[in-house]
């Protein structure tokens, strides 16, 4: 399995981030908002796609209204050194 993996993935979109989040069928452990250059995103925590692997994503509405998502995978016996580069990632995000 490989250490850490980044992605990210842009939608069309044409709803305010927080009800195009809401509208999707998503199992999730934990949510929060994430304040970045005045925007707000939307920070996802939850296991995925197997047990071993924990997934953290932050959602972020583009000035165009696409759903911006950057997503890091990482080991989640490891997730205590995987989590702050997440965090970092997904803190330093820019459009």
């Amino acid at each position: 399995m490989e250490k850490c993996r980044f992605c990210t993935i842009i939608y069309a979109n044409n709803l305010p981030l927080k009800e195009w989040w809401a509208a999707q069928d998503w199992e999730i452990d934990l949510t929060n908002d994430i304040p970045l250059d005045g925007l707000i995103g939307v920070r996802v925590l939850r296991e995925g796609p197997s047990p071993e692997i924990q997934e953290m994503s932050g959602y972020f509405q583009g000035p165009l209204g696409g759903i911006n998502v950057v997503t890091c995978r990482y080991p989640a016996d490891r997730q205590w050194e995987f989590r702050p580069i997440a965090n970092a990632i997904s803190y330093s995000f820019s459009f």
